[in-house]
């Protein structure tokens, strides 16, 4: 029975409905989280924190985006238990309503001038619920799209949901883009920049259907039909892949800073310190994103035949001379080399594609939602929720070129951390699973 059941949810038919199901989810769960980046940037400085200086707003705009990213290890931890525990499947579609409510509520939630000091405590509320919602989501869609793929092509399938970040990333940028541009400059700040917030929420629904008519993991049914599922996910993965752990998270942390960097800090930078206009920060960052939804797929496909581990190294070997040449372009202030600093920036992030093969083969299939989902929310804690903060800080400190050498230190944890990790090769799940089964029962 169980067979069957995997021979056919295993098709290369169902396998590229899974991975569509996954894109479609996870282009619009980055959307809501990425849109919050955007905002925070170039508006919720006036709105939530107008009684201090500039730079103390934007300090203060970054901080409450950082905070999101520190409920995302327990959105993983939650919904890594579920997930290893009763299946994908249900849990994508909470982690799903949690980060689209979190969104929609920004949209409407009032600005300092109108509830003075509830206004950023809310804020942040909002982001922390985000934050738990996204935590969820980028182990269980991988695994999703990557666990029903065909034998020998975990890389491409699991790709499609990596894609979702680059889709979301286009998408906030293009709908702030378009309604800042239909907008004078009062109406956008007096209500214009609710609008994509409140747009999320017929995207939400949408993602939800989709996501309502997909099928279970075979790799899971099978699990369920051995009796091999963890009692206790966390505990499990804890005792028999610390090291494995550690080193995921540490490979995680310089995708995260680099894009968070580029993208979020980046766009501040480039428009409030270098005096770029907001309209051509938004299209430099969108030519990013359309470069790293490029990147993502290509390496994604061709991890599958050359292996993911070298791909990731070669990317992230770049960041060293790349750190200091992004922000030598953006002083420019020229918008043919913003253009070109963002298209490559965001092009060199394109390690995240093969990732969603590599790193959920690094664990078993029992223990793989919460070993993975966990690993990497560290290393975004550390990347992302730190990244735009500090290196906002040292900026105005230090001058830019800390931003760069913070980045290239990033970069050598990142590199050193790939290089220790195992390189599975895509072999067979049952070969990865079979040594751990006997502790599945006894934990």
């Amino acid at each position: 029975m169980s067979t069957t059941s995997t021979t056919v949810d295993r098709s290369p038919r169902q396998a590229r409905k899974v991975a569509m199901a996954t894109l479609i989810g996870t282009t619009i769960e980055w959307y809501d989280f990425y849109l919050y980046g955007v905002a925070a940037a170039l508006i919720f400085a006036p709105q939530f924190f107008p009684a201090v200086s500039s730079t103390t707003g934007t300090l203060a705009a970054f901080a409450t985006f950082g905070v999101g990213f520190f409920a995302r290890p327990l959105g993983a931890l939650v919904f890594g238990h579920f997930g290893d525990r009763v299946g994908r499947k249900g849990v994508l579609v909470w982690s799903l309503i949690l980060t689209g409510v979190g969104t929609f509520a920004v949209g409407i939630l009032p600005g300092y001038a109108s509830i003075g000091l509830a206004a950023p405590i809310l804020l942040v509320l909002l982001r922390l619920v985000q934050g738990f919602g996204v935590g969820g989501e980028w182990g269980g869609a991988v695994l999703m799209a990557g666990e029903h793929a065909p034998e020998g092509q975990r890389g491409r399938y699991a790709g499609w949901p990596q894609f979702g970040s680059g889709g979301g990333l286009l998408l906030a940028n293009g709908v702030f883009l378009g309604t800042r541009l239909m907008l004078d400059d009062a109406q956008f700040a007096n209500w214009g920049w609710r609008v994509p917030f409140l747009l999320s929420a017929v995207l939400v629904v949408f993602g939800l259907v989709i996501r309502a008519r997909l099928t279970e993991s075979p790799e899971f049914e099978r699990l369920k039909a051995e009796r091999g599922v963890a009692k206790n996910p966390l505990r499990a993965v804890i005792t028999t892949a610390p090291r494995t752990l550690l080193l995921v998270a540490g490979v995680f942390l310089l995708n995260n800073t680099a894009f968070f960097v580029t993208n979020t800090f980046g766009l501040a930078y480039v428009t409030k310190t270098i005096g770029v206009s907001s309209s051509t920060g938004l299209a430099a960052v969108m030519l990013g994103a359309v470069t790293l939804c490029f990147g993502i797929i290509y390496f994604s496909n061709l991890s599958d035949r050359v292996g993911g581990k070298r791909l990731i190294a070669g990317l992230y070997a770049c960041w060293l001379p790349y750190s200091f040449i992004f922000f030598l372009l953006l002083k420019t202030g020229s918008t043919p080399l913003v253009y070109l600093a963002m298209a490559i920036g965001m092009l060199l992030t394109s390690a995240y594609g093969p990732m969603g093969a590599y790193l959920q083969e690094q664990f078993p299939t029992r223990v793989r939602y919460m070993g993975v989902s966990v690993a990497v929310q560290i290393g975004s804690v550390i990347g992302g929720g730190f990244g735009p903060l500090l290196a906002a800080k040292l900026s105005s400190s230090y001058g830019i070129w800390s931003v760069s050498a913070y980045v290239a230190f990033i970069t050598a944890v990142s590199l050193a951390c790939t290089l220790a990790l195992g390189d599975r090769g895509g072999r067979a799940t049952e070969e990865h699973d079979r040594p751990r089964r006997p502790a599945a029962r006894a934990i």
